[in-house]
C-alpha cells in the first residue's frame, strides 16, 4: 500500500447532469444533498478531498472547487483537471452520484494501490473508473486521449496495467454500494425503498 498522503481525492460533481434537470451533486436525497453523503464517508479518513464542478454551489460544502480546465469532456476531461491540480502521485475519482458508498471500501481501495498506473473498483468483471485511483503519470495520455475524442474510461483502464479490486462481496451485502443516481426517477424509487 502506498502512503494516504501520496492520494488526493477529487469528487467529480461537473457533469450537465442533463437527465436530472439540475445539479445532480445537489439533487436531495432524504433531505440532504447527494454529494453530502460522499463526503460525508470521505471525512472520516481525513485525506485531502477537492470538488470539480462547474457550478458555484458546491464550495458551500468547504471544500475547494476547481472549474474544469477544458469543458464537456466528462469525466476524462475531470480525471484531467485532477492532474492538472493534484500535488500527490496519485488521485482517487469518485462520482458524486454514488451516495451509498462507504468510508470501508475507500480504505479498501486505497489500501491495493500499488506500483500498477491505476487501481480500480470492479464489479461483475467491470471496472468502475469513478472510483478508481489513477498515477499521476497518466497525465499525457489523458491529454492525447481528449484531444483524438477518446473519451471511454473503461478504455483507458483496459488499455493499462492495472489492478483489480474486486467488490462483488461488498455489493451483496450492500447491493446499493455503487449505484449511481442519474435521473429524478432514480432518486425516487431509491426515496421510496426507503421509505
Amino acid at each position: 500500500m502506498i502512503s494516504d498522503k501520496s492520494i488526493e481525492v477529487f469528487v467529480l460533481a461537473g457533469g450537465k447532469s442533463s437527465r436530472m434537470g439540475e445539479e445532480k451533486g445537489l439533487m436531495l436525497l432524504h433531505n440532504k444533498p447527494m454529494i453530502q453523503y460522499v463526503l460525508e464517508q470521505l471525512s472520516i479518513l481525513k485525506l485531502p478531498v477537492q470538488i470539480i464542478a462547474n457550478a458555484d454551489d458546491y464550495t458551500k460544502f468547504g471544500y475547494d472547487t476547481l472549474k474544469d480546465i477544458i469543458a464537456e469532456k466528462g469525466p476524462m476531461g475531470g480525471l484531467l483537471t485532477a492532474f492538472h491540480y493534484a500535488k500527490s502521485d496519485c488521485v482517487l475519482l469518485i462520482s458524486c452520484d454514488m451516495p451509498f458508498i462507504t468510508s470501508e471500501i475507500v480504505s479498501k481501495l486505497i489500501f491495493e494501490v500499488k506500483d500498477d498506473e491505476i487501481t480500480a473498483a470492479y464489479v461483475q468483471n467491470e471496472p468502475n473508473p469513478l472510483f478508481a485511483v489513477y498515477k499521476k503519470s497518466l497525465k499525457n495520455e489523458v491529454e492525447k486521449r481528449i484531444a483524438a475524442g477518446n473519451l471511454q474510461m473503461k478504455h483507458l483502464i483496459k488499455s493499462f496495467r492495472h489492478k483489480r479490486v474486486e467488490m462483488d462481496v461488498y455489493v451483496n451485502r450492500n447491493p446499493n454500494l455503487f449505484i449511481n443516481l442519474n435521473s429524478q426517477q432514480d432518486v425516487n424509487n431509491i426515496t421510496d425503498v426507503w421509505n
